[in-house]
């Protein structure tokens, strides 16, 4: 060892090789545990407060890193060190794979914002006389923060079979989180829960659809636990979706699924927001069937498959208005140009005139009525204008 020389400073006199092999273990594990604990800062700063426990109680950054979503992996992976690494347990993604084609697809809606607001700074939402939301702005907040609470684990646990199982104390604690952050009228409840109930549904629908496969083994299932759903929930889930009971329901809603052909066209958009609409460019409120019109129909041509289906000369049943899977009528299509006069008025897009020739329900009022004809009984033998939605082919005439 070479001896110190006069005037040398300690630091100078020592060198990283001559720590004692014995220390030297000691030296890399407290090195080990300093890299560690920078890398759960980063995370902290990148999870919701509600994972810090998770990550104070995970043993390695590999565990805690198991908690990010794959895009704030990797910045981890950019910022911090390579002992870092992804977590062993792939998860499915979020949408199905789409053969290459890269698409732009909207995140998961938090809001945090509101989730942010005390009561001081709740959210005024203005309702008309049905009780339901109006506002083109507070009503999308309101209706986005439902589905927050509806994809919400903690407030809304989406392993019981239906909602009707959900204990009420999930539910008051719903209302409560929904009242503290929007100022709603009395007598609200009921609506804010229906809501919910729908978002909660879809939202299973979406989590089977997008992560459960029936043919992989249950063991592998449980394993294979969605980013956003609580472990025990799912387990439960899966187990649920491989009995037979389960099975018999999905096949019998999937059936029923295939009987619907009607499509809303308006998005996110709710019928009461388009019946306000339409109230402020008619200037009174509009009817049912042009509420309908409006909801299911697409620009001038119509607006789905049981539309197109009525095509001229077809034998074609009429549906009900107020019951579209009631027949109320039996006739022949005989015109769809939106300038054919029936009664003296045009037809206009989206109805077509029909020959009616079998009245079913003799008191059904017409939609559009002229001279002397007011109900299906009225019109048998003459011609009708009739809502291209509220027409269907004949299937009894193939």
């Amino acid at each position: 060892m070479k001896k110190p020389v006069a005037g040398d400073s300690p630091a100078s006199s020592l060198s990283p090789c001559e720590i004692p092999k014995s220390l030297l273990p000691i030296f890399l594990k407290h090195i080990a545990a300093f890299i560690d604990s920078l890398n759960v800062v980063v995370l902290a700063r990148l999870l919701p407060q509600s994972h810090h426990r998770r990550i104070l109680t995970a043993s390695t950054s590999a565990v805690a890193a198991s908690l990010l979503s794959q895009r704030q992996h990797r910045l981890v992976l950019a910022i911090s060190t390579p002992l870092l690494q992804p977590p062993a347990a792939s998860t499915r993604p979020l949408l199905p794979p789409d053969n290459g084609i890269k698409k732009n697809v909207q995140g998961p809606t938090f809001m945090r914002k509101i989730w942010a607001r005390d009561k001081q700074e709740a959210i005024q939402v203005e309702f008309n006389d049905l009780g339901q939301p109006i506002d083109e702005k507070s009503s999308s907040e309101l209706a986005h923060f439902l589905g927050a609470i509806a994809r919400n684990g903690r407030y809304a646990p989406l392993h019981y079979k239906n909602w009707i199982k959900v204990p009420q104390t999930y539910k008051k604690e719903m209302l409560t989180q929904v009242q503290e952050k929007f100022q709603l009228p009395p007598g609200q409840e009921d609506w804010i829960l229906k809501s919910i109930t729908k978002k909660w549904r879809n939202w299973k629908s979406f989590v089977k659809t997008n992560y459960y496969d029936p043919n992989v083994s249950l063991v592998e299932q449980m394993k294979n636990v969605p980013e956003r759903v609580h472990e025990d929930q799912w387990k439960e889930l899966v187990t649920f979706w491989n009995s037979d009971a389960s099975k018999r329901v999905s096949d019998r809603n999937k059936v029923s699924r295939g009987h619907q052909k009607m499509v809303h066209r308006k998005g996110k958009m709710s019928f009461a927001r388009v019946a306000e609409k339409k109230k402020k460019e008619l200037g009174y409120y509009p009817s049912r069937s042009t509420l309908f019109i409006e909801c299911y129909s697409k620009g001038e041509t119509p607006g789905n498959e049981v539309a197109s289906q009525a095509m001229v000369q077809n034998r074609v049943c009429l549906k009900s208005i107020n019951d579209p899977t009631q027949i109320v009528a039996k006739g022949i299509v005989r015109s769809i140009d939106p300038s054919t006069e029936v009664g003296g008025s045009r037809l206009r897009p989206n109805w077509c005139e029909v020959h009616i020739q079998v009245a079913v329900e003799w008191d059904e009022e017409l939609i559009r009525r002229y001279g002397m004809f007011e109900t299906i009984g009225d019109a048998l033998g003459a011609h009708v204008a009739w809502p291209l939605f509220l027409v269907e082919r004949d299937e009894s005439d193939d």
